[in-house]
C-alpha cells in the first residue's frame, strides 16, 4: 500500500503572504561597515529549536571579540522560565529586542532590521519564518539537516548550512566579516517561489487534477 499510496502522492510547500513584508522594508541605505551586524532568531523558544546551542555559539563570538547585535524574537511557551530571564541578562548589552512580536508590523520590521537569520532546530516541518526572513534579505545560517538543504540552492550551502557546533560559529563569524557582500546576494528571489502568489495556482492544479481523476474514476465505477 505504502508503493501505491507513493506513486499517487505529491508534497506542495505551503504558500505564505510574502509580500506583505514590503509594507515594512526601509527605504535604501548606505550601510556603515563600522555598523554591529544584526543577528535574528525567530524561532520558538522551545526545546527542540535548541536556543542553547545558539547561545554557546554566540558565546564564542563574544571571546573572540567579535561585535555584533542580536534580535530574539520567538514565541515562548514560559516567558517568565529561569533559564530564559537568564539569557535575557546575559545578553542585554546586545539585544535590539527580546520577546515575541505580537503583531505583524513590528515582527516584519524586526526582519528588515537583521543582517543574518540563524536556526538550530532539531525539528522543522518546513521553516516559514526562515523563508520570511530570506525574503526581507537575511544571511541564512542553518543545520545541515531537515528541510533546510532543500531551501536554498547548492550554491549557498557552503556559507550558509553547518553540520556542528564549530560550524555554526564559523559560519557565523564568516557571515558577519562578509555580510556586506553576502546581503547583496538575491535572498528574496530564493524565497520568492513559497509566495502565495506563485504557490496558489499550483494548488490550484494539482486539486483540480485531483477532483477531475476522482470523476473518471467515479464514473468508470458507474459505466
Amino acid at each position: 500500500m505504502i508503493e501505491q499510496i507513493a506513486t499517487r502522492s505529491q508534497v506542495l510547500s505551503p504558500g505564505i503572504d510574502l509580500a506583505r513584508h514590503q509594507a515594512y522594508a526601509p527605504a535604501p541605505r548606505t550601510d556603515d561597515p563600522n555598523r554591529p551586524a544584526v543577528i535574528l532568531w525567530n524561532s520558538r523558544w522551545d526545546y527542540d529549536k535548541q536556543p542553547e546551542q545558539l547561545f554557546e555559539a554566540l558565546e564564542v563570538l563574544a571571546v573572540r571579540g567579535i561585535d555584533f547585535r542580536l534580535i530574539m524574537a520567538g514565541d515562548c511557551v514560559d516567558p517568565g522560565a529561569e533559564r530564559f530571564m537568564l539569557a535575557r541578562e546575559r545578553w542585554a548589552p546586545y539585544l535590539l529586542h527580546w520577546g515575541y512580536a505580537s503583531d505583524f508590523a513590528t515582527y516584519s520590521r524586526l526582519l528588515h532590521q537583521a543582517d543574518i537569520v540563524v536556526s538550530t532546530a532539531l525539528q522543522e516541518f518546513f521553516g516559514i519564518g526562515i523563508i520570511e526572513a530570506l525574503y526581507c534579505g537575511c544571511i541564512p545560517i542553518l543545520p545541515r539537516r531537515l528541510t533546510y538543504p532543500d531551501l536554498l540552492p547548492a550554491t549557498y550551502h557552503a556559507d550558509c548550512l553547518y553540520n556542528s557546533l564549530e560550524e555554526l560559529v564559523d559560519r557565523l563569524q564568516h557571515a558577519i566579516d562578509h555580510r556586506h557582500r553576502l546581503r547583496r546576494l538575491p535572498w528574496r528571489n530564493v524565497a520568492a517561489p513559497y509566495d502565495w502568489a506563485t504557490m496558489a495556482p499550483r494548488y490550484d492544479a494539482v486539486l483540480a487534477e485531483v477532483a477531475a481523476q476522482n470523476r473518471r474514476e467515479t464514473e468508470g465505477r458507474d459505466s
